[in-house]
């Protein structure tokens, strides 16, 4: 029996299974039809706005195409794709034309094949290291072309990262080659004017002491007292211009002088007129338009030839003392003797004509004002303004740079912005001029100098003597010659190619932190 109903229980299940429904035998209701024809129409309208966008994007796609086409491969500059090892990857129309080299066979090529030897490690220095983020590098060096002619080319790079950790250098290279000539051209006609300016120096400078001369030697056969000392005066007047000419010509400034030096140089012979009188001088360092030191140096002379002649009378002993003194919005000049003092009718202790009318005279071309005291002898000062009140002067920049190209493209960048530039092409010219020449308001000083002492040497035998404002301005960005230039100043360390922009910044921050801390 058991076996019987197992038996029948798996009948009834195949009966079952020849009764289910197959797909064949189903038959859709037509509610169910008109919703499976909507959703195929609905997703065929799907597909087809699709296909519009698509088509929409490639014609867009394709524009972007031809505008990069056009603005990378037909662009007037040279663009260029470098690889990590500066393989060229990219390359434009314009860089192969260039180049003299077709596009194709610059790919794979290394950037540095195209270089100019010499140029090389200046383009090593341009691109090592990474870019402050979001700014680019811009430098100026020599290409070689195919056929080996030589140009000039100005890059510009921007750091990229186009897949992760590899990094790319986009350059763009404009050919310069005709502002150079230019530039050598205006540097060559103003090493020319500089050259004549300094041999017309000279000879002016020769001129009064010939000048000199001949009146000394007039004297000598004069045989009149009168006379002779009319020729001597008038000789000490000629000499003391003669020393403004020697100064313009060790210091290289044009436009600007410093007096306390001049007025070192006209006391100087005049310590011999007579040995029972000590001559005196205490000078403040004044920096001053050289228009005005010719006027203050023939005070200086007349004062302490009239205090020689007068203060002392047969033959007294006694002592003269000069005095240079910086003041509010200007200086003085003070002579004091300790000699018998003024006369009641002092006029007649300055001789008329040549004396107190000169001086006088010359205190108005200075926009200064003369006083005469007397008392325990006789006090004669000149108050003056510093500042030309005829023409602002320019503030003096020594550049120190032993590239010549480098020294001439920057001497014009400073002279736009107004600077008097003076140049040195060693660190030891750089020392001698700032510690024994005219005006420095600031130097702009290279690190590498080739042969003898270098930027940081020349800094620090500069600071022993002279307080003034050094920035250094190098391609060399390594950490610790940057630690070593701002421990010995801390105005400023520009790096080369940086821009004009960046270095009129860094001169002006330089200069108003170094008012701001109360020098001049």
């Amino acid at each position: 029996m058991g076996d019987e109903k197992t038996l029948r229980d798996r009948a009834e299940i195949a009966l079952n299974r020849r009764n289910e429904p197959s797909p064949e035998d189903f038959v859709p209701s037509p509610d169910d039809s008109r919703l499976a024809i909507h959703e195929l129409e609905v997703h065929k309208a799907e597909l087809e706005m699709q296909n519009d966008e698509m088509h929409r994007v490639e014609e867009k796609l394709n524009k972007s195409m031809d505008r990069y086409f056009q603005l990378y491969n037909l662009a007037p500059e040279g663009f260029v794709t470098l690889g990590e090892k500066g393989i060229i990857l990219e390359a434009n129309f314009s860089i192969g034309g260039m180049l003299g080299v077709i596009k194709s066979q610059l790919l794979g090529q290394p950037i540095t094949r195209f270089i100019f030897a010499d140029d090389q490690d200046s383009y090593y220095l341009f691109t090592r290291g990474p870019f402050e983020k979001g700014r680019s590098r811009f430098c100026e060096l020599r290409l070689v072309k195919e056929d080996g002619a030589i140009f000039w080319a100005r890059l510009l790079a921007t750091e990229l990262f186009i897949t992760a950790g590899a990094r790319e250098l986009f350059l763009a290279i404009s050919d310069i080659t005709e502002r150079k000539l230019a530039e050598d051209q205006l540097l060559a006609s103003h090493q020319e004017n500089k050259y004549l300016l300094a041999e017309l120096q000279h000879r002016a400078k020769n001129s009064f002491s010939l000048i000199a001369g001949m009146i000394g030697i007039a004297a000598s056969y004069g045989g009149n007292s009168g006379s002779d000392k009319i020729l001597d005066e008038l000789s000490l007047h000629v000499r003391s211009v003669a020393e403004l000419y020697t100064l313009l010509n060790s210091s290289g400034s044009i436009s600007e002088i410093r007096l306390d030096d001049y007025c070192a140089r006209v006391i100087t012979p005049l310590v011999e007129l007579r040995g029972s009188i000590r001559l005196e001088s205490d000078l403040d360092e004044i920096i001053l338009p050289v228009k005005m030191a010719t006027p203050i140096g023939l005070i200086l002379t007349e004062l302490i030839t009239n205090a020689i002649k007068h203060a002392f009378p047969d033959g007294k002993s006694g002592s003269i003392k000069v005095a240079l003194r910086r003041k509010e919005g200007g200086a003085s000049l003070t002579v004091a003797d300790d000699g018998v003092g003024l006369a009641s009718d002092h006029d007649s202790r300055v001789r008329p004509g040549m004396g107190l009318s000169l001086i006088r005279s010359l205190s108005q071309q200075i926009d200064g004002s003369f006083t005469m005291q007397s008392g325990n002898g006789t006090v004669c000062s000149v108050d003056f303004p510093l500042l030309d009140p005829k023409k602002p002067t320019r503030k003096t920049i020594l550049l120190v740079e032993d590239d010549f190209l480098v020294a001439a493209s920057n001497s014009a960048t400073l002279d736009q912005f107004g600077y008097e530039v003076v140049v040195a092409n060693t660190g030891e010219k750089a020392v001698k001029l700032a510690t024994e020449g005219a005006v420095t308001n600031l130097i702009l000083m290279d690190i590498d100098l080739g042969k003898g002492i270098d930027g940081l040497e020349a800094s620090a035998l500069i600071l022993k003597q002279r307080n003034i404002p050094i920035v250094f301005l190098s391609s060399n960005a390594e950490a610790q010659t940057v630690d070593r230039a701002r421990a010995l100043s801390p105005y400023g360390y520009v790096i080369k190619n940086s821009g004009a922009f960046v270095l009129q910044a860094a001169i002006e921050m330089a200069l108003k932190l170094f008012a701001a801390k109360g020098f001049r």
